[in-house]
């Protein structure tokens, strides 16, 4: 097999739902790129903040060992530097001859360099390539939502521009990737480029011609959207509050902004993948589609991401497409910093990368005969909080999904049964805790194999928490050591 091209698509932000639900959000282009590709329907991100999300789609490593743990504006530069002597994907690719560069957002690390990790060309948002493409001012916007609270800025939650998208972030991002295509096929060496883009990010701004494209445009609202949270972390509740004023026409305008802002992106998207058959490299590039992690968009009454390890926020788009690559969906439940590794080894490229979680690169071949179905059905995530500093591990398991809070009462769910998670499993007098019960069994399974990943992935300092006075679980880690 030739040696690929690379082309990856990142948004910030971007709900899986909006991807895959059919007839909630119109993306023809990313539809086309889902079907010469294959659609990972379970994958997830090992961290639902910006920083510590892409630090890991570059590493391939958990937070806690990559170092960004938080989210890099909000810290002291030395408290979220990349672990030094760490591996980078785009390192691997220009040691096998590939040409890369970097346009759009980076927000990986304070140095706002991407060229320090790999990334040959520089066009990141900070960078004099990119600067010199200003983008217009969102102007005034109307119909809008704002959150206002006591002591506190108002805040815009969502709102429509009359700027148009060319104008505005993703255009002046996705036109400087065009030129840097066009620049780079003219070589005889492979090439990666990444395309970042920071919509559909709060505030969800869409402009004027794609929200009227949603005139009479509806949406069930989930179930979850009416969720009390009752027996959850009582900071969920407060921080829910904030979002507790809002009118059901307010929450279907943020809705109808951040999805018209979706198909804004996918017609920009579009553009890059209109040229790559028009620059003669459509058969040997593969395209990845990807975000760092989704956005609650009103479940459980909650905006944005960070308190709340909600799948809205946890479960990602993740589609890859090109040559050597099976079509269709995988219901693989894969992380995303595994990506890179497994790309790479899938095509035969060697990598420095010591992934901390299962590669797939099994899924991902044309002649799998298993399709990959059953083939990953664990998946491990953390987070350690943002202005407000948590301990928090997400562990899946087939259909449960334990979500252990060294702050408040654990959650565990059953995401077969109950998608929308609104039965905490694990709540006050709950099932988990019938000693007898088969729900209670899989809580101890589903912990053991927290304990089994805080050991396996080097995480020390939650392992370590068999100290008398840090005992925050019914059931410890002494099976797999610590002190």
């Amino acid at each position: 097999m030739a040696t690929p091209n690379i082309l990856v698509l990142m948004c910030d932000q971007l709900q899986a739902r909006a991807v895959y639900e059919p007839g909630l959000c119109a993306t023809p282009n990313l539809d086309r790129l889902r079907e010469r590709g294959l659609s990972f329907t379970r994958a997830y991100t090992p961290n639902a903040v910006c920083s510590p999300a892409r630090a890991s789609l570059m590493t391939g490593t958990l937070p806690h060992n990559h170092n960004v743990m938080w989210v890099t504006h909000t810290m002291a530069p030395e408290q979220v530097r990349i672990r030094e002597g760490l591996p980078h994907f785009a390192e691997d690719l220009v040691r096998a001859g590939y040409r890369t560069s970097y346009v759009g957002k980076w927000h990986v690390e304070p140095s706002e360099r991407p060229s320090w990790y790999g990334w040959q060309r520089d066009r990141s948002s900070r960078s004099p390539g990119l600067a010199c493409r200003p983008t217009r001012p969102h102007g005034e916007l109307l119909p809008s939502v704002e959150i206002s609270g006591e002591g506190y800025e108002t805040a815009t939650l969502a709102g429509v521009t009359p700027v148009g998208p060319e104008d505005r972030a993703m255009g002046v991002i996705v036109d400087t990737a065009r030129d840097e295509l066009r620049d780079l096929v003219k070589t005889d060496e492979p090439w990666c480029v990444f395309v970042s883009l920071p919509e559909p990010h709060d505030p969800y701004i869409a402009g004027l011609e794609a929200y009227r494209a949603y005139d009479g445009w509806a949406m069930d609202p989930p179930a979850n959207w009416g969720d009390d949270l009752a027996d959850r972390p009582r900071i969920y509740q407060r921080a829910a509050a904030a979002f507790a004023r809002m009118t059901d026409e307010e929450r279907m305008l943020a809705a109808r902004c951040y999805y018209a802002s979706i198909s804004e992106i996918d017609a920009r998207f579009g553009l890059l993948l209109d040229d790559l058959p028009r620059l003669g490299v459509e058969e040997n590039t593969v395209v990845v589609l990807t975000t760092d992690h989704g956005d609650y968009l009103g479940a459980h009454g909650m905006y944005c991401k960070n308190l709340g390890a909600w799948e809205e926020a946890y479960n990602v788009p993740l589609v890859v497409g090109g040559p050597g690559i099976r079509t269709g969906a995988s219901c693989a439940r894969v992380g995303t910093h595994a990506l890179f590794p497994s790309l790479l080894r899938h095509y035969g490229i060697p990598t420095r990368i010591a992934c901390d979680a299962p590669l797939f690169d099994d899924v991902l071949g044309a002649d799998d005969a298993s399709g990959g179905v059953c083939a990953h059905t664990d998946g491990f995530a953390e987070y350690h909080g943002g202005r407000l500093l948590l301990t928090q591990r997400i562990v899946y398991h087939g259909d449960w999904k334990l979500v252990w809070n060294g702050f408040d009462d654990h959650e565990f769910y059953h995401l077969g049964t109950d998608p929308g998670e609104l039965e905490n499993l694990a709540g006050a007098d709950g099932p988990a805790f019938d000693r007898s019960g088969e729900i209670a069994e899989a809580y101890r399974e589903v912990t053991r194999r927290l304990w089994l990943e805080v050991a396996r992935t080097g995480d020390a300092t939650l392992l370590n928490s068999q100290y008398i006075g840090l005992r925050a679980s019914e059931i410890g880690p002494a099976f797999v050591g610590g002190a």
